[in-house]
């Protein structure tokens, strides 16, 4: 019975700790311009890590969302895409495709944004009405007090918080 106990608890553990490895597999990627000149060196750098990732299969999903129907294209040169971990990709895999994207560092007037997303979505999850369950929003960015600054974020399109200063 003792071991019985021992198994169940064990496969309980494993069974949580496979939920949460599977939990982050796509990470959400925008770049653009404030209203100056966009870094157009860290644009082409972001590309090329992507479409390495995707050439080597660390990433088997690609989606480079635009704005939504009827709304404006922005001028500054914007980049917004998802990427999602291939089926047979490692976490230690992506993770260090993660880490290759955080270390892309853009000259100011530009924002750039790396976050972690469950998974990619697609254009159309089965919605009655045929529409999208994507959100989109605005390619607009706040300045933080440490000069950087953060994009909206869906679904609610709030801005991302700032990073924290140390003090």
């Amino acid at each position: 019975m003792k071991n019985y106990a021992c198994l169940l608890l064990l496969g309980s553990a494993l069974s949580i700790s496979a939920s949460a490895f599977a939990e982050n597999r796509a990470v959400n990627v925008s770049i653009g311009s404030i209203g100056g000149a966009l870094d157009e060196a860290a644009t082409q750098t972001v590309r090329q890590v992507i479409g390495h990732a995707v050439a080597n299969k660390t990433v088997d999903k690609f989606i480079v969302n635009s704005p939504g129907a009827g709304l404006p294209i922005p001028v500054e040169g914007n980049l917004s895409l998802c990427a999602e971990a291939g089926f047979n990709t490692d976490d230690a895999e992506f993770d260090a495709f993660i880490d290759q994207l955080h270390s892309i560092s853009p000259k100011a007037g530009t924002f750039y944004n790396v976050e972690l997303a469950p998974s990619c979505g697609t254009a159309d999850n089965g919605n009655v009405d045929g529409g999208s369950d994507s959100t989109f929003c605005t390619m607009d960015v706040k300045m933080c007090p440490d000069g950087s600054y953060v994009s909206r974020q869906p679904p609610s399109c709030q801005f991302a918080p700032c990073p924290v200063v140390a003090r």
